[in-house]
């Protein structure tokens, strides 16, 4: 998950890059690339950013060796979806936005419904994690403690796939 960490520090770099030549938007309603992209950044770093908390909390909520006396306390989980989901609602804005150069528009666009589709899939396998952790499934069925753990990877992987491709979107918007 270094690489993805790399990734965003990158991505912030761009979002300074671009902050500091923000001018505005002018009364077509319609945004220059560098607004465009500091948008887009904007709600890129909340998404990513409640993603990163997720994996955070999973790792320091799950053990490493999870057995059937293992003690679980879901509530941190359960508080890190919730606030993924919400942010993740607040980055689909992003598909109102206009921009003056249609190409740019067009590419991110059509990558950022991915990656929204992707950070939903994400979730939605966290949730099922939580849920079986919660209801102390696991407790009677060890064996699923790697398949959750496994398809978290995945998705999470996938998802990483996406934000990065956004990432270099973006770069071919950079001034």
């Amino acid at each position: 998950m270094s690489k993805s960490k790399n990734r965003l520090i990158l991505l912030a770099f761009i979002v300074g890059l671009i902050s500091l030549s923000f001018l505005g938007c002018l009364k077509s309603g319609k945004l220059s690339e560098v607004e465009y992209n500091n948008a887009i950044v904007e709600k890129l770093n909340l998404t990513s950013g409640a993603i990163e908390e997720t994996t955070t909390t999973y790792d320091n909520s799950i053990p490493n060796i999870v057995t059937e006396d293992s003690e679980i306390d879901a509530t941190s989980l359960q508080t890190t979806s919730q606030s993924a989901a919400e942010k993740i609602a607040l980055s689909e804005e992003v598909l109102t936005l206009k921009s003056k150069n249609s190409d740019q528009e067009e590419a991110v666009k059509s990558e950022f419904q991915n990656y929204l589709a992707l950070a939903e899939e994400y979730l939605k396998a966290y949730d099922e994690m939580l849920t079986y952790y919660s209801a102390n499934t696991f407790k009677e069925n060890l064996d699923d403690v790697a398949t959750y753990d496994e398809k978290l990877h995945i998705q999470y992987n996938k998802f990483i796939e996406s934000n990065n491709k956004l990432v270099d979107i973006l770069a071919d918007y950079v001034e």
